[in-house]
């Protein structure tokens, strides 16, 4: 590991590797300069799910690390959340007339998660279907999301499962082109 000095010249700063979580295998995720542990606490962390998880097919999503602590070999992190990329939100967007987007707060097992939903729609609605499809996806979910943990909500997530589950259950509603969970964090 190489070491560098401050600008004070009294501490000198290292290389410490952090580590995903303990579920997710724990292996490396990178590498970043401290002084000691103690004070990379608090740091968060942001990398695509393919270099965080080996998903290339995720290539877009982006994970968010909390750096929470001294490993045995490194900074142990937790996970917090995942947000989509916009470049490739909007290259989907392209085919289609319009879109319907929505923000709301869920409670899991681990406490308050907030949500954001894209729906891409082959036409205009109106108003009251608009808000139809908004409030059945709300209900879907909270039914999907309630006891579980926040780590299981994120591989539910990115198997698409819940994305499927919103898509059959506003199908009466209106045939929407597309479901995408485009932020999932912890509040």
């Amino acid at each position: 590991m190489e070491e560098k000095q401050t600008k004070a010249g009294k501490e000198k700063r290292k290389w410490f590797q952090i580590l995903a979580p303990k579920s997710y295998g724990g292996k490396i995720l990178g590498e970043t300069l401290g002084e000691e542990i103690s004070k990379l606490k608090g740091r968060k962390l942001e990398l695509s799910a393919g270099m965080a998880l080996g998903e290339m097919k995720k290539q877009f999503v982006n994970l968010v690390f909390y750096l929470t602590g001294e490993g045995n070999q490194g900074v142990e992190t937790t996970i917090v959340g995942l947000k989509v990329s916009n470049s490739y939100l909007r290259r989907g967007m392209r085919r289609f007339k319009s879109k319907l987007e929505d923000s709301f707060v869920i409670n899991c097992a681990d406490g308050k998660v907030r949500i954001k939903i894209l729906m891409l729609l082959r036409a205009d609605l109106k108003r009251s279907v608009r808000s139809g499809l908004i409030s059945a996806s709300m209900e879907i979910c909270n039914k999907a999301c309630e006891g579980k943990k926040f780590e299981d909500l994120i591989r539910f997530i990115l198997s698409d499962s819940l994305s499927k589950q919103i898509k059959e259950g506003i199908r009466k509603i209106y045939p929407v082109a597309g479901i995408e969970i485009r932020y999932f964090c912890l509040e």
